[in-house]
């Protein structure tokens, strides 16, 4: 299994959460063992500096191929991961919108950013990651029209997990030109998106079963999360 998210996940619109500038949320991820997350334009609320701490108390690799900081304007986040799963090597691609910019704190940052193109971005990382990987996953903030976009112009992607703005989508979506699937699974954690795949020996997806689950009250709370929600609440 594989626990992803598609960002804009360190704001919400708990007073903790922009208290913190987003650490309980890293926290949180941390105790339920995410295995990555990309970039959204959202997270950069708190600037650049904030950023890199929440990537530093992350327990898994924030992603972006596309987002550069600093006067250097070298890359803020890992690219992309790979993981071996059930005999495939797996990449794990980020991708963040080019309205990154305008969320930066007003008054500027120390550290500027750029955002490159992202459909060039992730063309040119696929291509470096021929022979690396069999499968292709990518977490993309870019919103469903653009993930269309990027389905369609390039090929060899299985799956696109996105975000922004979190639409609820009942099953995945797949793009015809290349049959790349298209997930999203809300926002603010009301849903949580579960996909199986079916995978052949060369990497292709073969069939795939998806859906989303409220999180509503047939899911008990997990006792030690709710201890430690608990525990924020009292120090409020």
């Amino acid at each position: 299994m594989l626990l992803l998210d598609a960002g804009n996940t360190l704001v919400s619109d708990q007073p903790i959460t922009a208290d913190t500038q987003g650490q309980v949320t890293v926290e949180g991820m941390n105790r339920m063992g995410y295995d990555a997350m990309t970039l959204g334009d959202q997270d950069f609320r708190w600037g650049v500096a904030a950023l890199r701490q929440r990537t530093a108390e992350a327990k898994f690799p924030f992603l972006s191929a596309n987002v550069f900081a600093g006067s250097s304007q070298q890359l803020l986040a890992q690219s992309y991961i790979i993981k071996e799963m059930a005999g495939h090597r797996i990449a794990i691609i980020g991708v963040t919108g080019k309205n990154a910019v305008s969320f930066l704190p007003e008054g500027g940052t120390p550290e500027p950013i750029l955002v490159s193109d992202p459909i060039e971005t992730v063309r040119r990382t696929i291509t470096d990651l021929t022979g690396k990987a069999t499968v292709f996953i990518l977490l993309s903030n870019l919103g469903f029209q653009q993930d269309q976009q990027l389905a369609a112009q390039v090929p060899g992607i299985a799956l696109i997990v996105g975000g922004n703005p979190g639409t609820l989508m009942p099953e995945p979506y797949q793009e015809p030109t290349h049959g790349t699937l298209l997930i999203q699974a809300g926002y603010q954690g009301e849903w949580v998106g579960k996909l199986t795949l079916q995978i052949d020996e060369k990497g292709k997806v073969t069939s795939h079963a998806g859906d989303t689950v409220p999180l509503g009250t047939d899911f008990a709370d997990d006792p030690e999360m709710r201890a430690w929600l608990d525990s924020l609440k009292a120090t409020q």
